[in-house]
């Protein structure tokens, strides 16, 4: 698989809530801080969003489609001058799948999906992130087009199987977002994701993800990139946000920690399948990106997965 794919697999969502908002009149709802990646496509009307922290509120039309990566607390409104009314009382009694009526509704309509993808695994990915991703380009919302409309039909349909269909859509939503993300020109910042979108670049990360267990040279990696050592480094560092070395060690320590949860392989196993010659070498790079030793790790996920 490519890196965009190999994380996002690591990453499956633990839950995923989709549903759509029917709103009308004069209206406005807060939503509180959360865990994981909220996804939104506007099918009809226009409205507010004000994030935590974004200065500018941005406004978001038929066709816009936007995610929310950061947990920030947020609200959606008709005018920015409408008090707003707590998600938690909008939502209340609403189940996956429903569509929930605001003021008069008719005027506006939304669908989304959010998506928990748990702390360890999804900090490398939402922490990469802006605050908030709108997919702008005409050719990419044409993309979405289907699937949005798709989802609006299941939502108003519920037909057998409209859950999983519901929930099949919100994952393709979410993926043609971030690869319009990842060939942005205008998003900023430097991270994985981004760097996905530069050919040489991007060489690198997928060679590292198809053979993490190679002990992988700064050499070795600017020559796949087809570009000198110095200037590959700077040019990783730049994009990235890390050093090569970094990034690697990162990507390895997902896989282990993915590994000791669904698995039975025990930890020198794990270490060996990933390049480490030693279980003490492993464990200590495991404890430094994970905050943990595997031990521990593997006990406590396994624990929360069984009451799950």
């Amino acid at each position: 698989m490519d890196p965009l794919s190999d994380v996002l697999s690591l990453l499956r969502p633990l839950s995923q809530v989709s549903g759509g908002l029917d709103a009308g009149g004069a209206w406005a709802i807060r939503y509180g801080r959360y865990e994981g990646i909220k996804c939104y496509a506007v099918l009809a009307g226009s409205c507010w969003l004000r994030v935590q922290g974004v200065r500018r509120p941005v406004r978001m039309d038929a066709g816009d489609c936007f995610l929310l990566p950061r947990g920030r607390s947020f609200v959606l409104a008709s005018t920015l001058s409408v008090r707003p009314v707590p998600a938690d009382e909008v939502w209340a009694n609403a189940r996956h799948g429903d569509v929930l009526r605001c003021g008069c509704g008719g005027e506006f309509f939304l669908v989304g999906s959010h998506f928990d993808l748990g702390r360890e695994h999804g900090a490398m990915l939402l922490g990469a992130l802006p605050p908030v991703i709108r997919v702008r380009e005409a050719a990419a919302r044409d993309v979405l087009a289907w699937s949005i409309q798709r989802m609006r039909q299941e939502l108003g349909e519920r037909r057998p199987g409209s859950a999983l269909m519901v929930q099949h859509l919100g994952n393709m939503i979410l993926v043609q977002a971030l690869r319009q993300y990842l060939v942005d020109e205008n998003a900023g910042g430097a991270n994985w994701l981004r760097a996905l979108g530069d050919r040489q670049i991007g060489a690198a990360i997928t060679a590292m993800h198809e053979a993490p267990e190679r002990a992988w040279t700064l050499p070795q990696l600017a020559k796949i990139a087809s570009m000198s050592r110095s200037v590959f480094a700077l040019r990783f560092h730049e994009k990235v946000g890390v050093t090569p070395r970094a990034y690697l060690t990162r990507w390895r320590m997902l896989l282990a920690a993915e590994r000791l949860t669904t698995s039975r392989d025990v930890i020198a196993t794990v270490a060996s399948s990933l390049g480490y010659e030693s279980e003490s070498a492993f464990s200590l790079a495991f404890k430094k990106v994970l905050g943990s030793s595997p031990r521990r790790y593997a006990l406590r996920r396994r624990a929360s997965r069984a009451t799950e």
